[in-house]
């Protein structure tokens, strides 16, 4: 249980020793950029002399890269539209042919010689006129 305990303390040191670091580091980086500004002369840009020369921040570990999500979007998104485009189309040429099929059907159906009375009886009482064929005097 004591070395349990001991250990957590070790590692909530460090951890205080980091933010504090961290803290220190970032005055530090403050205080430079108001002598920056303060202490800008005007014939051109010499290098300031630094405040705290033995305080330097270094990183632990590296930044994490903000474009990372972005770029696993495109790497997700890109190929689904790409397949999602394929397949509708494939549906719609599906349905298309489905339709040329029902309207050819319908063609074939529709020629040739009927056998119900009504259409014989009405197609020899009245013979084929073209409109406009005929030229009145």
């Amino acid at each position: 249980m004591a070395v349990v305990v001991a250990a957590k303390a070790a590692r909530n040191a460090r951890v205080l020793r980091g933010i504090l670091a961290g803290a220190t580091a970032n005055k530090a980086s403050h205080n430079r950029t108001q002598a920056l500004q303060t202490h800008s002369s005007p014939e051109g840009r010499e290098e300031p002399e630094l405040l705290y020369p033995e305080m330097e921040y270094i990183p632990r570990k590296r930044g994490k890269n903000p474009m990372k999500a972005v770029g696993l979007a495109w790497a997700i998104g890109f190929p689904c539209g790409i397949l999602l485009l394929i397949l509708t189309k494939q549906e719609v040429d599906k349905d298309r042919v489905k339709q040329m099929k029902a309207r050819q059907n319908m063609r074939v159906s529709n020629t040739g010689e009927y056998e119900s009375q009504r259409f014989r009886a009405s197609s020899q009482r009245a013979p084929s006129t073209v409109v406009g064929s005929e030229v009145q005097t």
